[in-house]
């Protein structure tokens, strides 16, 4: 039944929440693949390399703004090539780090995820209510059910499916497909909206005057034809598992909706925004190899790329910040004079793909700074005076996932005697020299507060599942009574020395027991990208070892691998689909009591991540840092704790009153 607006009592409990939700919400974003080490650490202890706690981290004091020196060139060493330049057609750290210069959102984030009005001048929660996914029947159309190459039954329709019917399922009680399901489109989803049925309303109010680069001036229209470009993407399960519908309602004001009520709303729902010119181009093509450099609202000019070399940017004249001013936004609290956009002229980019030669070039100058370095690298750079190591933890960790649907891999026994081969503690003292802390519960302090009420009593409980523990593993072999040695393949990224050594760790220990039989191959990044997220991938019987960005969200560390709208996204490769998991996934986040109650929705992100540890579809191996070095010609720059944003969060970033100059002078 809806509700939100009917009465007294449903007036008072929307404002109620409306108040909740602007204090527990963070950051926008999506879930992508990281494909390089970094990341801050938790730096227990027992690790090496002096690496900072979170409360503790080595980051940036804000610049004095007499001492800003304006103009000169940033020279950054990138771990690999960008695989696309178009947001919704690509999911890797890479390609997600350059489109971060161009393309803007309505809101923007700080280090701590706290959401800050950005190329909205306001924005509110206008309207939540009570409402689920079977109120949108009468919306709905009906589309066959037929089965792909593989036999696996999906929808048969071009179209973006916003909402399948809860009650309908592809297959009957035999196994077989059905005829038909109801299904909620594009066009119904915006009728449904605009007749009063959704799940919560947000309002934002634009400036005027924000301009692309291409001198088109930004409206509400952008807003909503934006949504287009994500339809049937390789993001559009992350948008449309909460996304409805977009609205303008006049030309700088725009009505977003959600299909139910969403704890997330605020930083899941809004997304770039892209230009009248580009928005209609073909999946992929929103790239300057199709001839289509990015054109988007960034303080940034695209001025050349050179595939699989390097990739140079220069500071555009007429951003819109400089018209709005900094200290005309409501939230800024910075000194006086802030700069309105970046200070630095132009910012080199080049793509070394080997720590080792990223290092080198940074020693000899020939980049000002680089992340992704070995920890080794890392450790030596820290000690010497002729640099500075900026960290913070990650929002992520490395994981492995395991074809779930391949025998014997189909049995939780034998994917928990796996985790208990997973020497942790030992890779990341002699691996990462304690630059990472082990992934006891799969959980970044970022996400702590809404992830779980109490982080130390969570890895209590699940830490026995996850030592170093071959004689359980031999037991948990035994129970499943499945021959040995099992034969099995690890993949994981050539270009991330940790990542290989971890890999080859993992195999050597579940090797040593005579139980497997495991052998490691390496891809480089873009290739294996392609080849897990290839919807047959799942059918090899591979076991993958990648890391995941995820987001501010704590439930992107559990949905991203685990929710079986993402099989062949980002990150479900192995057809990963428990029923309990994407109920609990969704009891943690799409629920009215849950909304702006960050108690009880961590309440609910223990009891799944419990489950998700015991089911083991996935091992969760350790939370990374994200490390930046830097030359002391560069000032101001600072860490962010996901890769793709670091270097677009580094060179101008107001809401924490974050700015990178350079001074070769001084």
């Amino acid at each position: 039944m809806n509700m939100g607006t009917q009465d007294a009592d449903a007036d008072s409990r929307v404002s109620s929440i409306r108040r909740r939700m602007l204090g527990a919400l963070g950051a926008a974003g999506i879930t992508t693949l990281a494909g390089c080490p970094g990341g801050s650490g938790n730096g227990t202890e027992e690790g090496g390399g002096e690496t900072q706690t979170q409360a503790q981290r080595q980051t940036a004091t804000p610049s004095a703004v007499d001492e800003i020196v304006e103009g000169g060139t940033l020279n950054v060493g990138l771990t690999s090539n960008p695989n696309s330049f178009d947001p919704p057609y690509s999911s890797g750290v890479p390609s997600t780090l350059v489109q971060n210069y161009f393309f803007e959102s309505m809101v923007a984030s700080d280090q701590q995820g706290n959401l800050y009005p950005w190329l909205a001048e306001s924005y509110e929660v206008a309207d939540v209510q009570e409402t689920d996914r079977t109120e949108y029947a009468d919306y709905m159309t009906t589309a066959p059910v037929t089965t792909n190459d593989d036999g696996v039954p999906i929808i048969d329709t071009p179209e973006q499916v916003v909402v399948q019917h809860p009650e309908d399922s592809l297959t009957d009680s035999a196994g077989n497909p059905v005829d038909e399901v109801r299904i909620l489109l594009r066009d119904g989803a915006f009728e449904a909206a605009t007749d009063g049925v959704f799940g919560m309303r947000l309002r934002y109010n634009l400036y005027e005057g924000v301009t692309f680069t291409n001198g088109e001036e930004l409206t509400a229209e952008n807003v909503v034809r934006s949504y287009d470009r994500v339809e049937n993407s390789q993001i559009s399960a992350q948008i449309f598992n909460s996304f409805l519908a977009a609205e303008t309602v006049d030309d700088y004001t725009v009505n977003l909706y959600a299909q139910v009520p969403d704890a997330e709303a605020e930083r899941a729902i809004p997304y770039f925004v892209f230009s009248t010119e580009q928005v209609d181009l073909a999946g992929g093509d929103l790239d300057p190899r199709q001839g289509n450099p990015p054109i988007g609202t960034g303080p940034w000019n695209f001025e050349s790329f050179e595939d699989g070399s390097s990739f140079r940017i220069s500071r555009r004249d007429d951003y819109w910040m400089e018209d709005v001013g900094v200290e005309n936004k409501e939230w800024f609290d910075g000194p006086e004079g802030f700069p309105n956009g970046p200070v630095l002229d132009e910012i080199n980019h080049r793509f070394i793909s080997e720590g080792t030669q990223r290092a080198a070039a940074l020693q000899e100058n020939e980049v000002d700074v680089a992340h992704g370095l070995t920890a080794s690298a890392q450790t030596n750079f820290q000690e010497s005076s002729d640099y500075q190591t900026k960290v913070v933890e990650t929002g992520g960790y490395n994981f492995i996932q395991y074809p779930v649907q391949v025998p014997p891999f189909d049995q939780q026994e034998v994917r928990r005697a796996v985790n208990h081969l997973i020497p942790r503690q030992r890779m990341v003292d002699n691996i990462e020299q304690g630059w990472t802390r082990p992934a006891w519960i799969p959980l970044a302090e970022i996400a702590y507060g809404s992830g779980t009420t109490d982080p130390e009593a969570l890895e209590e409980d699940l830490r026995p599942l996850n030592e170093f523990d071959p004689q359980r593993a031999q037991e948990l072999i035994n129970e499943a009574d499945v021959e040995t040695p099992i034969e099995v393949q690890l993949e994981t990224n050539s270009n991330n020395q940790n990542r290989v050594q971890k890999t080859q760790a993992i195999a050597q220990a579940m090797n040593a027991t005579d139980l497997f039989d495991a052998n490691v191959e390496t891809f480089e990044f873009g290739d294996l990208l392609g080849r897990i997220q290839d919807p047959t991938y799942y059918e090899q019987g591979n076991i993958v070892l990648i890391g995941l960005s995820a987001t501010f969200n704590p439930g992107s560390f559990v949905g991203a691998t685990h929710d079986f709208d993402n099989f062949a996204q980002c990150c479900n490769f192995q057809r990963v689909n428990f029923e309990s998991i994407n109920e609990g996934i969704d009891e943690a986040r799409f629920d009215i009591d849950v909304v702006g109650d960050s108690q009880e929705r961590a309440s609910r992100y223990d009891e799944l991540f419990r489950e998700v540890v015991e089911l083991s579809a996935n091992s969760y191996v350790d939370i990374p840092t994200t490390v930046a070095v830097h030359n002391n010609d560069v000032n101001g720059f600072d860490s962010y704790p996901f890769t793709e944003g670091m270097y677009s969060y580094a060179t101008y970033a107001p809401q924490s009153q974050q700015i990178t100059y350079i001074d070769r002078e001084s």
